[in-house]
């Protein structure tokens, strides 16, 4: 593990004071990894990041959309909607515009794709999930 923070430290070691690090505020790991560097740290999943508080993605004093309008499943995909809001929010803060796009875009195809209901059953394509590329020869 202590390798891998290493090799992630790379993405930000060589921040200057105007870079930013977005990080996941309730993993170590990740704080870690975004440590080095002069970067502004700004974690997302609590201020002053985007976080979910009752049912609802904030950002500030602004509440984004409610987490049952976020098309994409699952609740750890609330954590990838709070990373995306944080890093927007940074460059421009339009509360109509994210919240446009986080109720409406679906996700990747292959992953987590509603297929169709069927006799009260909902089937879903997560084929990405499952697939495992081939090594690649060096």
């Amino acid at each position: 593990m202590n390798d891998y923070v290493r090799a992630k430290q790379q993405l930000f070691i060589h921040q200057v004071a105007g870079d930013m690090a977005i990080y996941f505020a309730d993993s170590v790991a990740s704080e870690k990894v975004a440590s080095p560097g002069d970067g502004k740290k700004i974690p997302y999943f609590k201020e002053p990041g985007a976080y979910v508080k009752d049912g609802e993605v904030i950002i500030g004093d602004q509440h984004i959309c409610r987490t049952d309008e976020i098309k994409l499943l699952g609740q750890h995909n609330w954590q990838n909607v709070c990373a995306s809001v944080t890093a927007v929010w940074q460059i421009i803060q339009d509360s109509s515009t994210i919240r446009s796009v986080i109720t409406s875009f679906p996700g990747l195809e292959h992953r987590l794709e509603f297929i169709r209901e069927l006799d009260g059953i909902k089937y879903y394509n997560d084929s990405f999930a499952s697939t495992q590329m081939p090594d690649q020869p060096l």
